[in-house]
């Protein structure tokens, strides 16, 4: 095995080790960056971490995007379904009368819409990248380069707990819109009948 080959294992056993520690944090994320002890590594490896965890970030930011873009559709899909139910189910009735048992279907109607919104309302705190402020005294003028590649690192890992924890928070809210527009159709379903 030549160095290279080393350096190499070296460095997916490290990545192994990290991504079990990040693991082990999303459960439940500090408040700040983590003190670890980093090991370690050679340049190539510490850099390879480094753009493996800032490709970790720019993943969980097109998946909130695509969750976003999910929640929007559901929303169309919702508010269309209802539309067209509800004036199926409502043939009949005063223009301006509402039927009590319409509340069957406009309430998990309503719940849905809601949801939906909570998935595409923006919230700040999201941490997709790195603010050199943020780094303040942490990274000294003559650190070697492959620690420095290792605090980024550290600090990307960290941001990356943080994300997950609240878009894992995002889906669960995703799937109560998606559960709750099933639960409306139904309803309508059962009206028209």
């Amino acid at each position: 095995m030549g160095r290279a080959d080393r350096g190499t294992a070296t460095a997916r056993h490290h990545l192994w080790r990290e991504s079990r520690v990040g693991h082990d944090m999303a459960m439940s994320p500090p408040s700040e960056p983590p003190e670890r002890p980093a090991p370690d590594l050679p340049e190539p490896a510490a850099r390879m971490l480094y753009e493996l965890a800032v490709s970790n970030l720019q993943q969980q930011r097109a998946s909130l995007d695509e969750m976003r873009t999910r929640a929007g559709a559901l929303l169309s899909a919702t508010s269309i379904s209802n539309a067209f139910l509800g004036a199926v189910a409502a043939r009949g009735s005063g223009p301006l009368h509402l039927p009590p048992r319409f509340w069957i279907a406009l309430g998990p109607f309503g719940g849905s819409v809601a949801f939906c919104i909570c998935v595409l309302w923006y919230t700040g705190n999201w941490k997709f990248s790195l603010r050199p402020d943020e780094l303040g005294d942490t990274i000294p003028p003559d650190m070697p380069t492959e620690r420095i590649y290792q605090e980024l690192t550290a600090q990307l890992v960290w941001k990356n707990d943080e994300n997950a924890k609240r878009i894992k928070h995002r889906s669960w809210i995703f799937a109560a819109a998606a559960i709750a527009t099933m639960i409306a159709i139904g309803a309508w379903l059962y009206l028209i009948e």
